[in-house]
């Protein structure tokens, strides 16, 4: 007979021969887990708006190299310049060792006079470096403050007191709340270097939309004019043309844009040099709250400047019982993104369906925002004869004209055919709480168990004493296979690529917790769902989709073979997430719910895991 198993003393030389392994294995770890930070600074001292090079070069050994971060640098201006990658191989103590070095190139452009420190850390392994030393950014002269134009801006600059002139300007500087007023951004120059946007224009409490496309830009900046300012002659690009709907009364500021000159130098035009930084005025807009004498019923707070509304159907002739599409266009000039369908007015013998919006669509080329969205219906009719669609009615604020105004449908004639088996609909009874609901087998009791039933034989044992020592034997076996797998992991695990997608999908998975959090009380749902979806597209689209617009993101993934419906949808989401952010509120519990379930349902999808 076999001894007995002294299972004590296994699992005690178990976790000794554990032991053992992480002692072997730690110093390995912590000498892969060095990190060396190293910050340089061109120069310590400039004046204020010009600009710095900054580089910081991280080394390790082993570890995924993330892009460091500026801490307290609120008056300094950052701005990449890309980064740079090397790899060796070094040989100490008996063993070779792979380090990886990555350099980051930033510039470095200061608002405000004074001593900045340049402070820099990154967290590698749930670690937070440092540079050994913190390099400090002395700036002279006056303090950028940014020009806040009240009036409406000129046409054109009065003096030519720089080689580069930031000239935003708008076609109003008074407006209603959801008034549109469109925005342009003009880069005055006369240097010969390369020019970038390094800040835009900031539009808080501003809706905002495109009115160029991809194609009508480069078409706008080959023809690009020449002007003259105080008899210097200056070439005019038009970079930005922007319809902005102000969300609120009061004074609006825009931010002003920043742009850098790369200057052309030496006997290939190459760049030396840190570029040099101008600044755009700020834009200040005077908003004034709509009017509420005379405000009709049903007026919905977006719908402001000149719309109309148009109805039709699929067909005239139905039978009783049958549905038709009613397709409602609002179109004109406007925030056609958040116009709202009115309340349907009651209809007579029939009875309809939530209704459906689609995908707004914009007519770009105009000088201002115009374009249509469609809404569509279903309508059953439950009586015969000659039944009646009455108008609905669209009630807006004419900006121009400074008073409310009703845009109407027409009335639609139906010729409903009589059907001898058609029942009248009955709404459903709500079921009560109470015992009168209840049927006589709910009243009943569930039954007992007795000697007739059949009686269950026991199972023989699983873990036998043949198994437990066969498991013994092989757990150093298997714990020994697994440490070895956490080195290879180590030395040969995912690249940084890969690596940076992971942090993007566990971001991607925090955002929807938190949306998922916020259903209930609807606070933060809609923004966590936009960011979530945003992420998403991104994601799938590459790393060109960084930074893009809304079109120019769904442009692209539909040229990286993204389904034109799951396109479509995603679309119609972010749209309901700006509705709701910008509109009159989060909507109901029920809705919430539903748009979460979709974006869920749609992200999930084999085609959005990969990037």
């Amino acid at each position: 007979m076999r001894p007995p198993i002294d299972r004590r003393r296994f699992l005690g030389t178990a976790a000794a021969g554990v032991a053992a392994l992480a002692v072997v294995g730690v110093p390995a770890l912590a000498r892969a887990a060095e990190v060396e930070v190293q910050v340089t600074l061109g120069r310590a001292q400039i004046e204020v708006g010009q600009s710095v090079y900054l580089q910081v070069e991280v080394s390790t050994e082993g570890q995924a190299i993330p892009a460091p971060r500026f801490v307290g640098l609120d008056q300094v201006a950052v701005t990449s310049r890309g980064t740079s990658s090397g790899l060796s191989v070094e040989y100490s103590g008996g063993r070779s060792v792979r380090r990886s070095t990555k350099t980051f190139t930033y510039v470095l452009t200061p608002r405000t006079a004074g001593e900045h420190p340049i402070k820099v850390e990154l967290e590698i392994a749930g670690q937070v470096y440092r540079p050994a030393t913190t390099p400090k950014l002395i700036a002279t002269g006056d303090d950028y403050e940014p020009e806040l134009e009240h009036d409406k801006a000129s046409d054109a600059p009065d003096t030519p007191d720089a080689e580069v002139i930031v000239w935003p300007v708008v076609d109003k500087a008074t407006a209603y709340v959801g008034e549109q007023i469109i925005y342009e951004l003009q880069i005055w120059e006369r240097a010969r270097g390369n020019l970038t946007i390094a800040a835009a224009p900031t539009f808080k409490d501003f809706w905002s939309e495109d009115l160029q496309t991809p194609e009508q830009q480069q078409q706008q900046r080959r023809n690009t004019q020449q002007r003259m300012v105080g008899g210097v002659p200056y070439r005019v690009h038009e970079t930005m043309r922007r319809a902005l709907f102000p969300q609120k009364a009061g004074t609006l500021t825009i931010g002003g844009p920043e742009v850098q000159l790369q200057e052309l130098s030496g006997p290939f035009f190459g760049g030396s040099g840190p570029p040099q930084s101008y600044m755009g005025r700020g834009l200040a807009i005077e908003v004034r709250p709509l009017p509420t004498a005379d405000r009709p019923t049903g007026f919905r707070p977006n719908s402001v400047g000149q719309f109309r509304i148009s109805a039709e159907v699929d067909r005239a002739e139905v039978i009783q019982g049958e549905a038709v599409r009613l397709s409602l266009r609002i179109s004109g000039t406007g925030n056609i993104a958040l116009i709202e369908l009115p309340e349907p007015p009651p209809m007579q013998g029939m009875r309809s369906y939530e209704p459906k919006p689609e995908t707004p669509k914009f007519e770009l080329g105009k000088a201002k925002l115009q374009g249509s969205r469609v809404y569509t219906m279903l309508v059953i009719a439950d009586e015969a004869g000659e039944l009646e669609i009455p108008a609905f009615e669209l009630p807006y604020f004419d900006p121009e004209a400074g008073e409310y105004r009703v845009a109407k449908s027409k009335p639609i004639k139906l010729a409903v055919e009589a059907d001898p088996d058609a029942t009248p609909s009955a709404e459903p009874v709500a079921k009560r709480d109470d015992d009168s609901n209840r049927g006589d087998d709910e009243l009943l009791a569930p039954a007992i168990a007795s000697d007739t039933l059949p009686r269950v034989t026991p199972r023989e044992r699983w873990l036998t004493p043949k198994r437990w020592w066969l498991a013994s034997l092989s757990a150093p076996a298997v714990l020994g296979l697994g440490w070895l797998g956490t080195r290879l992991r180590a030395r040969f695990g995912p690249d940084d690529d890969a690596r940076a997608r992971n942090q993007e999908l566990a971001r991607r998975r925090a955002l929807l917790n938190e949306a998922n959090a916020a259903v209930d009380s609807g606070e933060g749902f809609y923004p966590s769902l936009a960011s979530l979806l945003q992420a998403a597209a991104v994601l799938r689209a590459g790393p060109d989709g960084v930074g893009l617009t809304r079109e120019r993101l769904m442009a692209l993934l539909d040229a990286r073979g993204v389904a034109a419906e799951e396109v479509a949808q995603l679309r119609e989401l972010l749209d309901a997430c700006d509705a709701a952010r910008f509109g009159a509120g989060s909507g109901e519990v029920a809705q919430r719910r539903e748009h979460l379930e979709r974006a869920r349902a749609l992200l999930g999808r084999r085609s959005w895991r990969r990037a």
